[in-house]
């Protein structure tokens, strides 16, 4: 078994961040944002036994505001806002697009001479909208995703690969934002009209051949 674990903490005086337009889905501008805090620990491990090689791997990151922050905001659109288009964050919100938690689980194992069979884990925990620094609506939710790689050797230069991303066919989301835009947007239960989603890719599968 080999293992490594890692800890860091930075702490940014005056940081600069990226602040989400309330006009306009993708545009935006950059903003002093007082002091930030990142802090995390990294583990590794990894091993073999018999044909199987196994690893997983863990990584902690807590991103948070430290200063009150005043950001722009539109009331339309974030209803936490206050009257005068504001937004107030407090020390300790998270800084959005960041997972608190994240972890990958995969395991080979040669189940011939000629076939290699890999599965793979990867999990995120949720993370905070753009746009919502003030932590104030639901995150966009964790997810849990299954791949598959497998080769076969045909003869001692060529293999057959196959490679199955999201196997499961698992619908997630990698970032998100609140923003305002002037379309007749059909309404989401429980979901503010301003809230945008960029979806994780779907299943893919790819075959092929490998030359040595």
């Amino acid at each position: 078994v080999r293992w490594s674990t890692a800890w860091y903490r930075s702490r940014i005086a005056d940081d600069i961040i990226f602040v989400a337009s309330p006009a306009l889905v993708g545009a935006g501008f950059f903003q002093n944002a007082g002091t930030t805090q990142r802090w995390g620990l990294e583990l590794d491990l990894s091993g073999r036994h018999g044909r199987s090689d196994w690893y997983a791997s863990y990584g902690l990151t807590r991103a948070t505001f430290e200063s009150v922050v005043h950001l722009p905001a539109d009331s339309e659109v974030n209803p936490f806002a206050t009257e005068e288009d504001e937004l107030v964050v407090e020390p300790g919100d998270r800084l959005p697009g960041i997972p608190t938690h994240g972890l990958k689980l995969g395991m080979a194992r040669q189940v011939t001479t000629a076939w290699r069979l890999a599965v793979e884990t990867i999990a995120a925990s949720n993370r905070v909208l753009l746009g919502d620094e003030g932590n104030d609506h639901a995150p966009i939710p964790g997810y849990v995703l299954l791949n598959l790689r497998s080769s076969y050797r045909l003869g001692a230069h060529v293999d057959v690969v196959l490679s199955v991303d999201n196997l499961l066919d698992t619908e997630y989301a990698t970032f998100g934002v609140l923003a305002e835009v002037d379309l007749d947007l059909p309404q989401i239960a429980g979901e503010p009209r301003a809230r945008f989603l960029t979806p994780g890719p779907p299943r893919g599968t790819w075959v092929g051949l490998r030359v040595r």
